[in-house]
């Protein structure tokens, strides 16, 4: 597979397309995942193996608000509505923005989470597009949460790591930019390699569940 990075002005338009096919074909993409998986609600999630990983299990009706904080606590967040999006990031930016092989994240619309102390939250757009604000404690320095989108498609990714320990939260469900891992991930969960088949993966997960 070719890895070579689109340029700056192809990524632009060619996301600009990407984001009305989806708008306008949401429904018939949540039709289709619903059909994929035997249109099982969310709650059905515990019944789906886990990959072994910290947090993975679910079961129904966790209580809400899900908090969490950074590192060192000093800036703290709660989440107020269901996740119901998580995968494992493994390019190269969110190796480097996290410190680790890959990023673990789930995804949840803006609007459900609270942020505590926001003001110590520094933002930083590491490349266009699609334009995330990565944003690290300024106490710390380490990962808080990342934005994308505007209006009702702001979406925040909330490392996993950051919850408290008890936040019951969905399992991964795929691994994107795979083809950019520094260490191989066991078990059968769907492993997307290249830029667009990792964007479009993701992207479809997360609209199917917003």
């Amino acid at each position: 597979m070719h890895d070579a990075a689109p340029s700056l002005a192809q990524r632009r338009a060619d996301l600009a397309k990407f984001r009305v096919t989806i708008i306008g074909r949401r429904k018939a993409i949540e039709d289709a995942i619903n059909a994929d998986f035997g249109h099982r609600c969310f709650g059905d999630w515990n019944s789906v193996p886990n990959d072994n990983e910290e947090h993975q299990h679910m079961t129904i009706g966790p209580s809400l608000p899900l908090r969490g904080s950074c590192e060192c606590s000093a800036c703290s967040f709660e989440v107020h509505t269901l996740p119901k999006a998580r995968f494992r990031c493994h390019c190269l930016i969110c190796q480097a923005f996290n410190g680790k092989p890959f990023a673990d994240v789930v995804a949840v619309r803006a609007k459900g989470v609270v942020l505590k102390n926001a003001g110590n939250i520094s933002f930083k757009k590491y490349r266009p597009p699609p334009n995330f604000n990565r944003g690290v404690c300024r106490t710390c320095g380490k990962p808080v949460v990342e934005v994308a989108g505007v209006g009702p498609l702001k979406v925040m990714f909330i490392p996993v790591s950051n919850f408290e320990p008890e936040a019951r939260l969905p399992p991964v469900r795929m691994d994107i930019f795979y083809h950019r891992r520094v260490l191989d991930v066991p078990g059968s969960l769907p492993k997307y390699s290249g830029y667009y088949p990792s964007l479009l993966a993701v992207g479809k997960m997360i609209m199917s569940g917003l």
